[in-house]
Order: C-alpha cells, then sequence, then structure tokens
C-alpha cells in the first residue's frame, strides 16, 4: 500500500500537481537565494525563509478533482507573484521544466 491507513480523516488535504511543486520549490529558493537585497556572500534572513510557506498552496486545499487531471492539463493556482519571479532572470524555473519556454496561460 502506498497511502497508510489513518486512524482518522485529515484535517486538511491539498492536491497540487508535480510540475507546480517544481516550480513554487525552485522559485521561492531562487528568489530567497538570489535576493538582491541580501549582503554579499551573506544570507540576511534565516534558511527557514527559502521554504515554501503554506500561503503557497491554499488554493490547492481540498481540490481532489485535480487528482482526475494529468500533471499539465490541471490549472495553475500558484500566487501570481511565483509567476512575477519566475520571469525574473535571477529566479527563473529549472532548465528541464515543462514551463521553461512558456508559462501556462491558465497562471493568474
Amino acid at each position: 500500500m502506498l497511502v497508510p491507513r489513518l486512524r482518522s480523516a485529515p484535517v486538511r488535504g491539498f492536491v497540487v500537481p508535480r510540475d507546480h511543486v517544481a516550480a513554487a520549490a525552485w522559485i521561492v529558493h531562487q528568489n530567497w537565494l538570489t535576493d538582491p537585497n541580501a549582503p554579499l556572500g551573506k544570507r540576511n534572513a534565516p534558511v527557514s525563509q527559502a521554504r515554501v510557506n503554506s500561503t503557497v498552496w491554499q488554493r490547492y486545499e481540498g481540490r481532489w478533482d485535480l487528482l482526475d487531471q494529468t500533471t499539465t492539463a490541471a490549472p495553475v493556482l500558484l500566487p501570481v507573484l511565483l509567476r512575477e519571479r519566475a520571469a525574473e532572470a535571477r529566479v527563473g524555473l529549472p532548465a528541464t521544466h515543462p514551463w521553461v519556454s512558456s508559462f501556462p496561460k491558465d497562471w493568474d
């Protein structure tokens, strides 16, 4: 069994397609890593700020319908701020990510 049996139903559930997870993780980390306001050679924030926080995922909460779609067909529910950061040369997306050539049209 891939998913263990739970003693009770989870309080919250988030369904996030893998391409969306990969994009968000990269964007948030690269934004933190290349922050132009950080002193050279030194981070001005704790590593915890390099992590994707829960607000990024909030529109995916309870979206069980996304399980019936491929990762390429699922609507992008990531915050627009991530799209703006991904458009910056200093942040971008990994070279092998499917959105490198063009962002999904429904990402708004």
